[in-house]
């Protein structure tokens, strides 16, 4: 059976009213429609990819628990500090937790609409070649992938990341495939994966049931004491409490690296930003013409 969700036909999308009811995930396939200029159908596995999922599944025991880490943002451009805080939060997770392994780590590109309503036209990378460009950097990686669910279901609705993060976990975990790897296994806990900067700066909301991994973006000691008074006022929660959902990672690498930077090095013609993003990112964007200076074309 297959379910087709017509985006227009959904008034709740626009408010999240009841968003498990709008986006519930049955145990079959699913279709979702989006009407633009034109009529678009999406099936959702082909949104959010498993097959890397899956074969990491059926290496962990019964009595482990499987952790899929996910992280959200304009990746305009991707670059390699977005993929390496992967594995820096999977080692601490793996190291800090009992019985917890992370199985799999997806990259969500953030969709136009966000994206427009940040930066100038002239920084701006369309949401294909984005969602190309993080494929690009992570194809090689066993365990981490892209999901385009929350750039491609919904062009004229915002969604938020603590949605992208509830939607993900009611859809591997009610997921007809997961299940069959999971039988008698621990269901699948999805944890969002962020730096620091992005909790001082919003709070990271409504992440309680299901976790909040934090990456140190910058060097310096106040980052974390700064992450935890945000998140108390946010939550209403003691900093004991926190520590129930709430994890630190210290970054080691000095190395400070962000879009911002990488566009405006792109934008000024100068060369130092293609060693701070994958090879294949730096062929593309260069193939493409992607937020290259007339100089440099």
């Amino acid at each position: 059976m297959r379910r087709t969700l017509l985006q227009n036909d959904v008034p709740l999308i626009e408010g999240y009213c009841d968003f498990a009811l709008v986006f519930q995930i049955r145990k079959s396939r699913t279709t979702y429609s989006a009407t633009n200029t034109k009529k678009m159908e999406f099936d959702e596995m082909d949104l959010t990819p498993i097959s890397k999922l899956l074969v990491n599944l059926s290496y962990i025991s019964s009595s482990s628990i499987p952790v899929v880490l996910i992280t959200t943002g304009s990746m305009n451009p991707i670059h390699l500090q977005h993929v390496n805080m992967f594995t820096i939060a999977k080692r601490h997770l793996e190291t800090t937790l009992q019985d917890h392994i992370v199985v799999a780590g997806y990259i969500s590109p953030s969709q136009d609409k966000y994206v427009k309503s940040k930066l100038i036209p002239e920084e701006t990378i369309l949401e294909d070649y984005r969602i190309e460009m993080a494929k690009l950097a992570t194809q090689n990686s066993s365990w981490i992938d892209v999901d385009t669910w929350e750039s491609k279901i919904s062009p004229k609705h915002f969604i938020d990341y603590y949605q992208v993060v509830q939607r993900l976990a009611t859809f591997l975990n009610e997921n007809e495939q997961v299940e069959q790897k999971l039988s008698g296994k621990n269901k699948i806990k999805v944890m969002y994966l962020c730096g620091s900067d992005h909790v001082i700066r919003t709070g990271a909301k409504k992440l309680n049931e299901h976790g909040l991994v934090i990456v140190q973006r910058k060097s310096g000691d106040k980052w974390m004491s700064e992450c935890e008074k945000k998140l108390v006022s946010v939550y209403n929660y003691s900093l004991k409490d926190l520590k129930d959902f709430v994890f630190f990672v210290e970054n080691q690498n000095d190395t400070e690296v962000s879009s911002t930077k990488i566009r405006k090095l792109l934008l000024d013609g100068k060369s130092e930003w293609e060693k701070l993003c994958d090879a294949r990112v730096v062929k593309y964007m260069k193939t493409h013409g992607i937020l290259m200076a007339e100089t440099a074309k």
